[in-house]
């Protein structure tokens, strides 16, 4: 799969609002914390981890976590791994659970960008698009200071970026190298 457009008002009548798992009490303490963190109010570009043991639930955390509060707020949000595995997985769980994005969000556009044949390319990121779910070395390799040009960085558009496993501090030196300004836009 490379690209979905998501219709939430059908998914939402299909899944009735319930969460494919109940979530364990760290994953709610997590959501508390990642939301006293990430208020969205005064356009900071602020960072977090989000660490727990192996199959404790990584990815249903910050997607559930995402749909309830960034994309709401139109919060576009690139999502980096750095296997096809964790791709899948990512993109996967978005759609599989977009019927949490609350109301007035009617649809939530996904691109699963990396050098797999299955996979779209990095040129075909399109600025529709909510969640860009890439390999590391794709996004490294495509993305670069003037990556967001005036249409993008005028719009007023805020992203985040979520990083699988022990990339997190790689990804940010690499944006702290390159940029502050890029940095800025995609968030710590």
């Amino acid at each position: 799969m490379q690209y979905i457009s998501i219709k939430l008002d059908e998914r939402r009548a299909r899944d009735h609002g319930q969460l494919s798992r109940d979530p364990f009490q760290h994953q709610i303490e997590a959501f508390e914390a990642l939301s006293k963190v990430f208020t969205f109010s005064d356009n900071k570009a602020k960072s977090g981890l989000l660490v727990f043991p192996t199959g404790a639930g990584k990815t249903f955390t910050a997607v559930k976590w995402l749909c309830d509060n960034a994309l709401p707020r139109n919060v576009r949000i690139i999502w980096l791994a750095h296997s096809f595995y964790l791709l899948d997985q990512a993109f996967s769980a978005f759609y599989r659970n977009a019927s949490w994005i609350p109301e007035p969000r009617r649809t939530v556009n996904i691109r699963l960008v990396s050098s797999n044949p299955s996979h779209a390319k990095a040129s075909s990121i399109q600025l529709t698009d909510d969640i860009v779910i890439m390999t590391t070395q794709t996004a490294i390799r495509n993305l670069h200071t003037n990556a967001l040009d005036n249409s993008v960085s005028g719009s007023g558009c805020q992203w985040t970026t979520c990083v699988e496993r022990s990339l997190s501090r790689v990804w940010h030196d690499y944006f702290r190298i390159t940029s502050a300004e890029t940095w800025e836009q995609f968030g710590d």
